[in-house]
């Protein structure tokens, strides 16, 4: 697969959809391949505005075209902020079954909620950083929940993204 073939991308997403209805209708359960997908985010020199330098990245593999970073855009820099906006890069970027890790475990938490649609997205709204977990709710919605019947929704939301916390700087 083509990763910077969009059109390829939203065909596999499509196809693994069509097989997950068949398998559930058929009483099977899905085999599931999740793209391993690392990300991390970090805020050097402070928090004001004219010293941050927050920055975001994300690794799936050594060489592979979706590996990115850069800068984090907006009014303030955090540590929270900085990991937020790499997921959201991740889910803008890889379009299929994704399994992230992240060692921030606030995102970690509140993605599982947004996943699982256990949280209003009025409290979303109301986020610091409401513009980008805005951004992830309607990223999760349009790639999946909105795609699936009523009765889907629920159990293919949980299955199309993981996340898992992962400790870091222990050592």
């Amino acid at each position: 697969l083509d990763f910077h073939d969009e059109a390829a991308c939203e065909l596999a997403s499509s196809c693994l959809l069509r097989a997950h209805r068949i398998d559930k209708r058929e009483g099977r359960t899905p085999p599931i391949a999740y793209m391993c997908v690392y990300i991390d985010g970090s805020v050097r020199g402070g928090r004001t505005d004219w010293l941050a330098a927050p920055t975001w990245a994300i690794w799936i593999g050594v060489d592979h075209p979706l590996n990115s970073s850069g800068r984090v855009p907006g009014a303030h820099a955090s540590s929270f902020r900085s990991e937020s906006y790499a997921l959201m890069q991740a889910i803008r970027r890889t379009r299929l079954n994704a399994h992230f890790f992240c060692d921030n475990k606030a995102v970690v938490d509140l993605f599982q909620k947004v996943v699982n649609r256990d949280i209003d997205v009025d409290h979303i709204e109301r986020l610091d950083d409401a513009d980008i977990w805005c951004a992830i709710w309607r990223l999760t919605d349009a790639k999946v929940i909105a795609e699936q019947p009523e009765a889907e929704q629920e159990e293919v939301a949980d299955h199309w993204f993981r996340i898992t916390w992962i400790p870091s700087h222990t050592l």
